[in-house]
């Protein structure tokens, strides 16, 4: 039996029309009873018809501003979400909310690229032996990933980071002032096709460097900022 107090509690849910059909005319019976609470009905009602019609005659915000907000927004929280948790779970936190579809379909690789980089890892992290690491990515990712052959920047390790339905990893080269993350993911057509060439990409003073292999799209980055040429060679790119 829907009383006054529970009325006023699911009223708006049923100003906005997200409740079962059962529910709802129960609400409507009761309100049909009940003079206070179909005032409060008839007011929330006109209050919501006056809000969607100010919005529709509203200025409608461009889409590359719309997109920078979202973005912005998404961006700040996935840095909250990952300041309280640690290890994998911050990784995956941080590429499941910073990998999103953008304008330029690069972008979000490149952002979390470097939120990844402005990451502090422990220093006595081990370096693994290349064969165990391409074994790991091989039994996560179901296929074979292209790692980088530096003897100068030696693979140090890497984690399996699903982001947005694709299986990624992010492969760390090197250590100390000398370490590169590389953030790969499966690539479809439309990032293929986006990255015909390799490229270097300039953000908040921070050069990433992207190129595509083999259904994959890799985004790398290091500790400096700048790219290290010979990643840029390996990658078959000319500055």
């Amino acid at each position: 039996m829907i009383d006054c107090s529970e009325f006023e509690r699911q009223l708006p849910f049923l100003i906005c029309d997200e409740l079962e059909d059962e529910p709802k005319v129960e609400l409507l019976a009761h309100a049909e009873q009940c003079e206070p609470c179909a005032a409060a009905l008839r007011v929330d009602q006109s209050l919501r018809a006056g809000l969607q019609a100010q919005a529709e005659s509203a200025p409608r915000c461009p889409d590359h501003l719309r997109r920078r907000i979202r973005n912005g927004y998404r961006r700040a929280r996935a840095i909250r979400v990952a300041g309280g948790l640690g290890g994998v779970a911050a990784c995956a936190a941080l590429a499941a909310f910073m990998i999103m579809p953008s304008g330029d379909p690069l972008d979000p690789l490149v952002d979390s690229t470097l939120e990844y980089q402005a990451r502090r890892l422990p220093a006595d992290v081990a370096f693994e032996p290349k064969a165990r690491v391409e074994a790991f990515l091989t039994e996560q990712m179901g296929r074979r990933v292209d790692l980088p052959q530096l003897p100068q920047y030696p693979v140090r390790g890497a984690r399996f980071m699903p982001t947005q339905g694709k299986r990624g990893a992010m492969i760390m080269l090197g250590g100390g002032p000398r370490r590169v993350d590389v953030l790969a993911v499966e690539a479809d057509r439309a990032i293929g096709e986006a990255l015909r060439k390799p490229r270097v990409t300039k953000r908040r003073g921070r050069e990433v460097l992207q190129w595509y292999r083999d259904g994959m799209v890799y985004s790398a980055t290091s500790a400096n900022g700048r790219t290290p040429s010979a990643l840029v060679r390996f990658a078959n790119h000319s500055r």
